[in-house]
C-alpha cells in the first residue's frame, strides 16, 4: 500500500510507502530487516519506508531483532521519536539493511 496506519504496539510489516502512527499513547513498533536483492528477484532493495507520527508521543521503532539501522547493531537499533506531531524517520532498504535517508526529531540509540 502507499500508506497505512498503526494504532497499537506491534510490527510494521509494510516495506514501502508511509506508515502514520496514530496511537494516542507511546507506540512501540518493530521493523524486521528487509530482504536483500532486487524487487525483480523478490528482494526489497531500493524500497523506501517513512514512519510519521500524527500524535505527540515518544514512539519507538525498533530494528533490534535485525541488524540495526545503518547496520549499526545495538548502537543504532532503536529510533525514539521526540514527542511531537510530525516526528518521523525515512529508511531505504539495501542489502538486507534499513539505511536512514532522513529523520525529524528521532534519535537512534
Amino acid at each position: 500500500p502507499l500508506f497505512s496506519t498503526i494504532g497499537s504496539n506491534g510490527a510494521v510489516t509494510q516495506k514501502s510507502g508511509t506508515v502514520f502512527v496514530t496511537k494516542s499513547g507511546v507506540c512501540a513498533m518493530t521493523l524486521a530487516d528487509p530482504v536483500s536483492g532486487s524487487p525483480d528477484a523478490g528482494g526489497d532493495d531500493g524500497k523506501e519506508l517513512a514512519v510519521i507520527s500524527t500524535t505527540a508521543n515518544a514512539h519507538t521503532l525498533s530494528n533490534a531483532a535485525g541488524s540495526g539501522f545503518n547496520a549499526g547493531g545495538s548502537a543504532s537499533d532503536v529510533g525514539t521519536f521526540g514527542g511531537a506531531k510530525g516526528d518521523g524517520i525515512t529508511v531505504v532498504a539495501y542489502g538486507g539493511v534499513w539505511y536512514v535517508k532522513g529523520k525529524t526529531n528521532v534519535t537512534l540509540a
